[in-house]
């Protein structure tokens, strides 16, 4: 076995995704007791027991984070939310440090056997979460998906674009995924009072036949039914095998509004293979 790719050993959550995990048969405490005592043997050992001890944390030290990303800003997430904005767990730079050094003393690079990097992973973090200093007056707040959904979310799917749970370029983790179908979304107006943008991130992902809309709209709607367009946008196919696109729509134009309704258009684009293809959407932000 490629030594580079050890992890597709170590790697502990995805016979079943890592939300269904969490919830049904893995323990954040009995986790972290073993984690964390694990970490104490390994300061205090050296040697080829020292050099053991790295190949297992490397991948623990993964699944940690992981652990971190899927529960957002609940007890074991990667940040709390104070207020409107989300404050990182300090721990969480600590754990990307020390997965760099330990896949440098290791030479394990790559996540899974798609060859992603444990460098791009970390990047991820940094771009996606630490870096933005990310804030959302709608964290938590009720919000109605009326499309039908599938895959990890099908039984949480109204938490789902509103969980703070940030998706990276794995679709089986924190992605809605909608296959063959436009996606309606409204948000009472009592959800997010007076923001003025909204934000909106999709995967783009051929291999797994999941694409970028092909174009995104935002609607005030007043109580008695009257829709007026806020804004709107196209978003052109992409063939990069794996990217995230994240949409900006402005929300002022809207007076006193009911809810906003979102309407998110499906690719036309098909694939060689015949199967049409699926959106995979992640958080919404609304600030």
């Amino acid at each position: 076995m490629d030594k580079s790719n050890l992890f597709s050993l170590l790697y502990l959550f995805y016979i079943h995704s890592l939300k269904e995990s969490l919830h049904n048969y893995i323990s954040n405490e009995q986790f972290d007791l073993f984690f964390y005592e694990l970490q104490e043997k390994y300061a205090q050992t050296n040697g080829n027991e020292q050099i053991r001890l790295q190949k297992a944390l490397t991948a623990l030290v993964y699944d940690k984070l992981e652990m971190m990303r899927s529960e957002g800003v609940d007890n074991y997430g990667y940040g709390t939310l104070v207020g409107d904005s989300i404050k990182i767990n300090p721990e969480v730079p600590k754990l990307l440090k020390q997965l760099a050094d330990f896949s440098s003393k290791t030479n394990v690079t790559r996540i899974n056997e798609n060859g992603d990097s444990i460098q791009r992973y970390i990047n991820l973090w940094y771009d996606f979460i630490i870096n933005p200093k990310l804030k959302s007056k709608l964290i938590g707040k009720p919000i109605n998906i009326l499309s039908k959904s599938n895959g990890e979310y099908i039984g949480n799917a109204a938490q789902a674009l509103n969980d703070a749970c940030i998706g990276f370029l794995d679709f089986e983790v924190n992605w809605l995924i909608f296959n063959n179908t436009n996606v309606e979304i409204e948000i009472p107006s009592s959800s997010y009072i007076a923001g003025k943008q909204l934000s909106l991130s999709f995967l783009n992902d051929p291999r797994h036949v999941i694409l970028y809309p092909s174009k995104v709209e935002v609607y005030s709607v007043r109580a008695d039914g009257v829709k007026t367009k806020l804004d709107e946008r196209i978003i052109e196919a992409s063939s990069v095998k794996k990217s995230i696109n994240t949409i900006l729509l402005s929300l002022q134009k809207q007076t006193n509004p009911e809810k906003l309704y979102i309407l998110i258009t499906a690719p036309t684009e098909l694939q060689t293979s015949g199967r049409k293809p699926s959106i995979a959407c992640d958080e919404i932000f609304i600030y």
